[in-house]
């Protein structure tokens, strides 16, 4: 029996596709989760394990720092974050929609329909950082979600629109006498 990531990835998602938790294929996965209890479980008992050995729960090589990861996974995964976040806001432009603002630190991810707690809700994607800049990639980033600098960002929280646009619109209506 081959066992490339290739043939591994078509047996979950075969497994997956005739309704079988993807790890096992034995039983259908736990309500809102991906796989069984069973392999859940199995997967907690494992983690518990690796904790109280004091490893790294990624590599299960190194011994963990202060939290579950050891200082090399640590890395990878910020060097992962930092990725996924250059490429999301490459694809939304380096910049804010509203004002112009191109510092990375100062953006951050919107919704142009002001639904994001609709699709929180309804947990259409990841709540947001990384996760959120994940999920957009898989997406093909979707048209649906802009870059913002945080004040534009509250602004539109706060008011409904950027204050930026208000007074654009304003500057742009001729003075009634």
């Amino acid at each position: 029996m081959p066992s490339t990531p290739e043939y591994s990835k078509n047996k979950r998602l075969e497994r997956i596709t005739r309704g079988l938790c993807p790890t096992c294929g034995n039983n259908p996965p736990k309500e809102g989760r991906k796989s069984c209890a069973t392999c859940l479980q199995d997967q907690k008992d494992k983690y518990q394990r690796y904790k109280e050995m004091g490893l790294c729960s990624r590599c299960v090589i190194n011994k963990a720092g202060s939290g579950k990861l050891c200082e090399s996974c640590l890395l990878m995964t910020k060097h992962k974050r930092d990725e996924f976040k250059k490429v999301a806001f490459e694809a939304y432009g380096n910049r804010c929609q509203c004002c112009g603002e191109t510092e990375p630190v100062f953006l951050s991810i919107d919704h142009v329909n002001n639904d994001g707690a609709e699709y929180r809700r309804n947990k259409a994607h990841p709540r947001g950082g990384a996760l959120l800049c994940g999920w957009l990639i898989k997406q093909g980033f979707p048209k649906d979600f802009q870059l913002l600098c945080h004040n534009c960002q509250w602004g539109k929280r706060m008011f409904g629109v950027c204050p930026h646009q208000t007074k654009a619109k304003t500057e742009l209506e001729p003075e009634s006498k």
